[in-house]
């Protein structure tokens, strides 16, 4: 069976192509996500930055209760301001993902039109 040259472009262009761009843009997502783990930072929020945790004496020494406390205090407050720029930083890039893959899709349906627009303009303008 023989195909047509302009239908077999017509159902890559405005099909296969579609559909690949969208899997790419998928994976771009799922890559983004991931790579930030946004829900896990903000489950963690609060937890100890890298895990530095200081253990309460045993004896009752009140100079080294506070001293554990505050540094503990410190190590929380330290984890939940990095958390809080990483998931900024997560969610912007999950932003900007999301509206480059789109551009890029609308763009790519759009692109054909485009180029016989010009060539119209140009030939007949």
């Amino acid at each position: 069976m023989r195909h047509n040259i302009l239908f077999s472009w017509l159902y890559w262009h405005f099909y296969q192509a579609p559909s690949f761009l969208l899997d790419v843009w998928g994976n771009f997502l799922w890559a983004s996500a991931n790579f930030f783990s946004v829900p896990v930072l903000i489950m963690t929020f609060l937890s100890p930055w890298r895990r530095y945790r200081w253990t309460y004496p045993q004896r009752f020494a009140p100079g080294e209760w506070v001293k554990t406390f505050i540094s503990n205090g410190f190590s929380r407050i330290m984890g939940a301001i990095f958390r809080f720029i990483f998931i900024i930083i997560g969610i912007v890039t999950l932003g900007v993902t999301v509206i480059v893959g789109a551009v890029a899709v609308v763009l790519w349906i759009v692109l054909p039109f485009v180029i016989c627009g010009l060539l119209f303009f140009i030939v007949y303008g």
